[in-house]
């Protein structure tokens, strides 16, 4: 089993709008808002085309179908090129092959994309307290919590690129 990264398209957005809507999903958002296809057509024109937010569906190559299908998509926002930093987030499929592997990949690809193709020193990410699979994949990504972070329904993580 293979994953990879490839930039999100316009056409993308029915995928994008179902996994995003899915009740086993949005229960792991910070923001429970639903999203439609409208709503995520004009994201897409307003930041992902702009460049202010980079997002990408993660795909699994499948070598018997001769190709690879998504199965969730991750992104950077907030990016501050002064300082630097941006947030990392992500959502899933409902897709058995979106487990620890295919997230701790993506996460790993997102910050190494972060880092060198857009010069990103510091990344950071909300979770919900109670969502114990992404805090893992995001520790075995490089993650600390941040005990600084004040919130009764959500932790941040962050992690910062180490100069040796």
């Amino acid at each position: 089993m293979r994953f990879f990264l490839r930039e999100v398209k316009l056409e993308d957005g029915k995928n994008i709008v179902n996994w995003r809507n899915n009740r086993n999903v949005i229960t792991h958002c910070i923001d429970k808002t639903l999203i439609t296809e409208e709503s995520n057509e004009r994201f897409y024109h307003e930041y992902v085309e702009t460049g202010r937010v980079k997002q990408f569906i993660i795909e699994r190559s499948d070598e018997e179908l001769g190709g690879g299908y998504p199965i969730g998509t991750i992104y950077l926002k907030d990016i501050d090129t002064q300082k630097h930093i941006c947030e990392l987030g992500m959502y899933p499929s409902e897709d058995t092959e979106w487990n620890s592997e295919s997230q701790k990949f993506a996460v790993i690809s997102m910050v190494n994309r972060a880092i060198d193709d857009y010069g990103m020193m510091e990344l950071f990410a909300f979770v919900i307290k109670n969502c114990v699979e992404e805090k893992e994949v995001l520790q075995k990504a490089g993650f600390v919590l941040d005990d600084s972070f004040r919130s009764p329904d959500i932790e941040r993580f962050f992690y910062k690129r180490n100069f040796r």
